[in-house]
């Protein structure tokens, strides 16, 4: 390159300020990037993600859209859960209920809309058994145990921990997990039932093992799908005494058709149609919705 004369004096004149500003941005930018102890996204373990409910909600949904094959399963829908709460779904087959929890659980993904749990987890960017590691657990309607297994065994396998071949296969129960178990058979009402093997339970009695196998991994949110199909009466008012005793502890959301049960555990229930929240309220409130009474519970 040329340069003029009268442009290599302009250079080199003293009282000449050179700046740069934009390089040191880019200097500063690029060492906090290198820092040690930062740590970024794709690098943090699900495990570690911290659950924050500081605001009261444990779940939050929102403006959330998902289509199959041009139908749509879920409209709009914006739904919130309460740390702590039990909350009942109800609503007409195809209202959204089942993929709503496929949503919460990773199992489908939706066209649209967010799905937080507590303040900072976003949902959607995790797999199915990062959800599951964070504390989110499902128990569908048909009962899936062990059946070969005693009970015992079926929640020592359901504990949370290393699951790898060699680890499993030389574990040995502590104290403190022997403990949590009883615990658990306890909350369950199969203590005595304990060695018995989980093949030759009742109907009912598989459910609340399921759920006590949910319980072992201490999730902070559980989903349960029509918890009483085919069970007798006196098994739905144990199940009811489970859920209510699981209040508080957990955040319980049920699915259910049955309205004595949803009446004997609901405090609040919602009920969807079309993929979005028709009505919310007390039972009560529900049962004297005109909308309501329409399109569900006057079928």
């Amino acid at each position: 390159m040329n340069w003029s004369a009268d442009q290599s004096i302009e250079l080199l004149r003293r009282d000449r300020a050179f700046d740069f500003s934009s390089q040191r941005q880019r200097w500063l930018a690029f060492r906090e990037a290198m820092r040690r102890d930062r740590q970024f996204d794709f690098m943090i373990s699900a495990k570690d993600l911290e659950l924050d409910v500081s605001h009261g909600a444990i779940l939050y949904i929102e403006d959330l859209n998902v289509s199959f094959d041009g139908f749509k399963a879920i409209d709009n829908l914006n739904f919130y859960v309460d740390a702590g709460e039990l909350r009942c779904v109800i609503g007409p087959n195809g209202a959204g209920k089942t993929t709503m929890m496929d949503i919460i659980t990773g199992k489908t993904r939706p066209d649209s809309g967010t799905v937080y749990f507590g303040q900072k987890i976003d949902l959607l960017r995790l797999s199915e058994p990062e959800i599951a590691e964070i504390g989110i657990g499902r128990k569908f309607q048909k009962p899936t145990v062990f059946e070969h297994h005693t009970v015992f065994e079926n929640l020592e396998l359901a504990m949370a921990g290393d699951k790898r071949v060699l680890p499993t296969l030389f574990a040995k129960l502590s104290g403190a997990q022997k403990d949590r178990i009883d615990e658990v058979l306890a909350t369950i009402g199969l203590a005595e039932h304990a060695r018995r093997a989980a093949g030759a339970l009742s109907h009912g009695q598989k459910q609340w093992l399921e759920i006590g196998m949910l319980l072992m991994q201490d999730p902070h949110l559980l989903l349960v799908d029509e918890p009483v199909a085919g069970m007798t009466h006196q098994e739905m008012d144990r199940t009811a005494e489970l859920l209510l005793a699981l209040e508080g502890k957990h955040s319980v959301v049920v699915v259910e058709h049955d309205m004595d049960f949803v009446r004997s555990i609901a405090k609040r229930v919602t009920v969807l149609h079309q993929g979005s929240v028709l009505a919310e309220g007390s039972m009560d409130e529900v049962q004297n919705d005109r909308r309501v009474v329409e399109v569900y519970l006057g079928e």
